[in-house]
């Protein structure tokens, strides 16, 4: 029954809200693709991973550029950002947006896909990001190659790092004993 007062004060947030997700933003991507950074990457397909339920599957896919380091010696590192960002468009292009893409090093790429349907159709995707990235013309009419391990969740690993090793090892079997260029699942 006793009259009260209040005094405050509003502010508008919005702007220093919108600068504040602007910069986290920036902040997981890789500046020159676009794609998410390392770090990023491993902690959205981390808690990807956690969301499966029983019975889901997913895939993850280590992309390399194979003899990436020739295209920065002779034709020159701006030749070689255009590569790099030729290459994560096609790959954006190639995914579907649920799909989580990062740069993972200088000329890596990952990609992490849940619900990965069946193990041919990514045997299928593997030979047309092969076909696409040949197709496309680069300074000098260099033509790149990629080399691409894959591991399947929960057949290889039931978390991101072993995931990523599996995948990894992968990459590494097939350029050491079959050559640059294709791809390789773990375990085959």
């Amino acid at each position: 029954g006793e009259p009260a007062k209040a005094v405050g004060v509003i502010l508008d947030i919005d702007a220093e809200k919108r600068e504040a997700q602007r910069m986290r933003e920036r902040a997981e991507r890789d500046t020159l693709t676009g794609l998410y950074n390392k770090g990023t990457m491993e902690a959205k397909a981390d808690h990807a991973l956690g969301a499966l339920m029983p019975g889901e599957n997913a895939v993850l896919l280590m992309i390399d550029i194979d003899n990436f380091k020739q295209v920065n010696d002779f034709y020159g590192h701006l030749s070689g950002d255009v590569m790099l960002t030729e290459a994560a468009r096609m790959l954006q292009d190639m995914f579907r947006a649920s799909d989580i893409l990062g740069r993972i090093g200088g000329d890596e790429f990952a990609v992490f896909a849940r619900d990965a349907l069946d193990e041919n159709v990514i045997r299928n995707r593997c030979r047309q990001i092969t076909a696409r990235l040949a197709d496309i013309d680069y300074p000098n009419g260099y033509r790149i190659s990629v080399s691409m391990g894959i591991s399947f969740y929960p057949r290889h690993g039931k978390d991101y790092p072993t995931l990523f090793s599996h995948a990894d090892a992968a990459l590494y079997h097939l350029k050491k004993h079959r050559g640059k260029g294709g791809y390789a699942v773990y375990g085959e």
